[in-house]
């Protein structure tokens, strides 16, 4: 869906739909293309979202697909860019956010380490061939047992962490403010709380405006 001002929306053709192996097998009753995020590359957007198929060795894998003009998009022949969730760590492994700081582009994915929720975090400089860095944040063991739709941006001189905890009492969206030490790849959380106490506010994604304003 489209929108000049963020409250009138028109609704365009279906952008992606499950097609290729890694998110598409008509035997299976579970399978998808997940949400994820989008950068501008250039003139070229390039969307990350997870292709989900339930019943294979790795589940969630991270794809990429673009288009210059924002309705039709064109999967990459790279695909899946990341192929799997990282040894030790859980196969809920989905919603990827991109974002360039420096020369190189930064991911995180939402996962878990055990029972705990957790976020990784990888890194690239073309969009297609990813490192994987390590986890930059994971749960107190009070947090959830896996984060979805991690957010992690700069506001200001701090970095902000949005994940949606499963399985928590502790809210269903949560924003964390602190510091990124890119050079460890790690958050580090100087304080907690929950975004909304509506029981249905989850999955919050912001990104910046062409004003440098974050929505």
């Amino acid at each position: 869906a489209t929108s000049t001002d963020l409250v009138h929306w028109k609704h365009e053709p279906v952008a992606l739909a499950p097609s290729e192996p890694y998110e598409y097998d008509e035997t299976k009753s579970e399978m998808g293309c997940f949400s994820g995020s989008a950068v501008m590359n250039g003139d070229v957007m390039t969307l990350f979202y997870t292709g989900h198929l339930e019943g294979q060795e790795s589940k969630e894998v991270q794809a990429i697909a673009t288009s210059t003009d924002g309705i039709h998009f064109t999967k990459h022949v790279a695909n899946p860019v990341i192929n799997g969730s990282p040894e030790g760590l859980s196969d809920e492994f989905r919603d990827p956010k991109v974002w360039k700081h420096g020369d190189l582009w930064y991911m995180v994915v939402g996962t878990a380490v055990g029972n705990d929720g957790a976020v990784a975090l990888y890194k690239s400089i073309n969009l297609i061939d990813w490192e994987y860095v390590g986890i930059a944040a994971k749960s107190d063991g009070t947090q959830g047992d896996m984060w979805e739709c991690p957010d992690l941006f700069p506001l200001g001189d701090k970095y902000v962490l949005l994940v949606s905890p499963m399985n928590t009492d502790r809210g269903k969206s949560t924003v964390m403010v602190g510091s990124m030490d890119y050079d460890k790849g790690i958050f580090i959380p100087e304080s907690q709380r929950e975004i909304d106490y509506g029981i249905d506010f989850y999955a919050a994604q912001t990104f910046e405006d062409e004003k440098g304003r974050r929505i």
